[in-house]
């Protein structure tokens, strides 16, 4: 059987007006709330075998739960406003918690989602069960109390990088060579 036909069921939970879509697979006594990177959409993580072994694996202990953020993959835009930032984020994750019943959950944020998985055990600390980090940073620029970022002399390079590549095939290899 393909991995694209194991995919769950994509469901929506509303926040206000704004539809959000996620998914929940696996079984276990712990929910995860994964969070992967923004330059992906739900529903195409299962066409990518490697990917989908992945999320399976993931899932034969936990009950996970991931979704699209809004403005991204099949969620809907923010209705009369700009992108959600990265606190507006937990505000979705507690709805989409909320939705599928539940309390408490491991938050696990890859690549870009860690910053973001990061404020919200820090804002939510009575839902959040854990945290796990894959691939990400607590920030992305260097500062002079942290100097593991990119140095400030990068910044425009790195930031071009990303706007030239921005949803194509180079942008998908170099995040699935650091993605889970």
């Amino acid at each position: 059987m393909a991995a694209e036909a194991e995919a769950p069921e994509t469901r929506f939970a509303l926040l206000g007006e704004d539809r959000i879509t996620y998914q929940v697979f696996g079984q276990g006594d712990v929910d995860v709330l994964y969070g992967p990177s923004s330059s992906e959409a739900m529903e195409v993580r299962w066409e990518w075998p490697p990917y989908a072994d992945f999320l399976h694996r993931l899932g034969t202990n936990a009950r996970v739960i991931m979704f699209d953020r809004r403005g991204m993959g099949s969620s809907d835009d923010p209705s009369g406003e700009a992108l959600p930032s990265r606190e507006l984020w937990a505000d979705e994750a507690c709805m989409v918690l909320d939705t599928v019943g539940s309390e408490k959950a491991v938050v696990f944020g890859a690549v870009d989602a860690g910053p973001t998985s990061m404020i919200f055990a820090a804002t939510h600390p009575t839902r959040t069960r854990g945290l796990i980090l894959a691939n990400t940073t607590a920030r992305y620029a260097a500062a002079p109390d942290y100097p593991w970022g990119i140095p400030e002399e990068m910044l425009p390079l790195a930031t071009q990088i990303i706007q030239d590549t921005w949803g194509t095939e180079a942008n998908a290899d170099r995040n699935a060579r650091r993605s889970p």
